[in-house]
């Protein structure tokens, strides 16, 4: 489970150094691809494998989950960890998201996200909106009791 938030330093030929929190178990691959908030999706290889499969049951005669799966697919990368937990993030997404030298990565469960730090900090702003969030989030019906 990816959890926290950590910033990572990006070096010229965009290798960077994940963080133990935000590492995929050990010898698993990992992919990374176009979020939906001008930043980038980072998926364990299991992660990634349940979204080909729920993609598999899309439509291809429908535009719109076309669309989907090529933003979604069609600029994933294998980014497997190394043996010092580097990745090398391809330019095409570092330019997508705008990470430069630097990026901020915040777990989400099931996968993480690679922000620029220019961009998670505007993100930043919109969470910390205490009295617009209750509003926001109250349709979402999370609760702590289980499901009967």
């Amino acid at each position: 489970m990816f959890i926290g938030q950590s910033t990572a330093h990006v070096d010229l030929q965009g290798y960077l150094s994940l963080p133990r929190q935000h590492t995929p178990a050990a010898g698993g691959k990992a992919y990374v691809t176009f979020g939906f908030d001008s930043n980038l999706l980072y998926f364990s290889e299991g992660a990634f494998q349940h979204i080909l499969e729920r993609v598999g049951l899309l439509s291809i005669t429908d535009p719109l989950a076309r669309a989907f799966v090529r933003l979604l697919l069609g600029n994933a990368a294998e980014v497997t960890p190394g043996a010092e937990q580097r990745i090398c993030l391809p330019e095409a997404l570092r330019r997508f998201a705008g990470i430069e030298q630097e990026l901020v990565i915040v777990g989400q469960g099931e996968y993480c996200e690679f922000w620029s730090p220019s961009l998670w900090e505007q993100q930043g702003q919109l969470l910390l909106d205490n009295p617009a969030n209750a509003g926001r989030f109250s349709g979402l019906q999370i609760t702590l009791l289980p499901e009967s």
